[in-house]
Parts: C-alpha cells; sequence; structure tokens
C-alpha cells in the first residue's frame, strides 16, 4: 500500500473518532464547516482528498493540532 493511501486513511480514521468521540453526526459536524454531509463521509471513508485548509479548519473546530491528524504516531484523544 502506498504511503500517501496510507496517510487519508489514517485521515479519515482520525476524523471519524474525533466526530464520534465528541459524540456529533456528520450532519452536525459538516454543518459546522460550512460543507455538505457526503463530502465530508467522502473524507472519513478515505474516498476524497481532504485539503490541508479544511483539515485545519476541522482541527481548529475541535481544538486540537493538525499534526494529530497528519501523524502516525500521535497519541489518541479521548
Amino acid at each position: 500500500m502506498n504511503k500517501e493511501l496510507d496517510m487519508y486513511e489514517r485521515i479519515g480514521f482520525r476524523l471519524s473518532e474525533c466526530r464520534k468521540n465528541n459524540r456529533l453526526s456528520q450532519s452536525e459536524l459538516s454543518s459546522a464547516i460550512n460543507i455538505p454531509q457526503t463530502t465530508y463521509a467522502n473524507y472519513e471513508l478515505s474516498k476524497r482528498k481532504i485539503p490541508l485548509n479544511l483539515l485545519e479548519k476541522i482541527a481548529n473546530y475541535y481544538k486540537l493540532p493538525i499534526g494529530y491528524f497528519l501523524e502516525s504516531n500521535m497519541p489518541e484523544i479521548v
């Protein structure tokens, strides 16, 4: 598997993890960041590559460093 694919799968997993830990639906989060729910779902499923500026917006929403989504060895946020 190539590294880029691994990175986007990791980002998708972390997006899903944060959303669920904050007890938000995809619809609620996508509304908060002004994107369609289907677009957000595709980011979680790694079907689309998330733009860095949008990832930064999501990180700010959760009050997390953007590195949380990008680094492979970041600890889990509970």
